[in-house]
């Protein structure tokens, strides 16, 4: 159930925090390990060889959010920023749950999958969630891959 809390400038609404557990068990069903980490837990698995898929994953208003970080090197490069600012809005464009930004010195893939869990609604999702990921790899890797840290 949502409460509802108002101030003079906006209204703030706050969820029960949704049950990781069923979440972290279908992760482990597939493949990922998962150990606690800051209110959430983290899952991990190799994705190809030398490249381990790390996600944080945290209750949040009412459902899951889940993110990957990377640090990332844009520096004072004006044109270098420009380009990296059309890539971020053409990934947000196409993308159907992911959303992609910096924070910081690290490159964002950030999602949202809203309660109560459902299996297969959750499939669904993670399998969009990958799609998203996977073309937003291929044009960074194409155009950006040296900004990596």
């Amino acid at each position: 159930m949502a409460e509802h809390c108002s101030s003079d400038e906006y209204e703030v609404v706050h969820f029960e925090p949704m049950d990781l557990h069923p979440v972290r068990s279908l992760l482990q069903e597939w493949g990922y390990e998962t150990e606690e980490h800051e209110g959430g837990f983290v899952a991990k698995r190799e994705a190809h060889p030398a490249v381990m898929e790390v996600i944080n994953v945290r209750p949040l208003n009412g459902g899951v959010h889940l993110f990957m970080k990377t640090r990332i090197a844009v520096g004072q490069n004006d044109t270098l920023l420009a380009e990296f600012m059309l890539y971020l809005n053409s990934v947000n464009r196409i993308a159907t749950v992911l959303r992609v930004y910096v924070e910081g010195d690290a490159l964002v893939h950030d999602a949202w999958y809203p309660g109560p869990f459902d299996s297969e609604a959750f499939g669904r999702f993670f399998v969009c969630l990958g799609q998203d990921i996977t073309n937003a790899e291929e044009v960074f890797s194409q155009d950006f891959d040296d900004l990596v840290l």
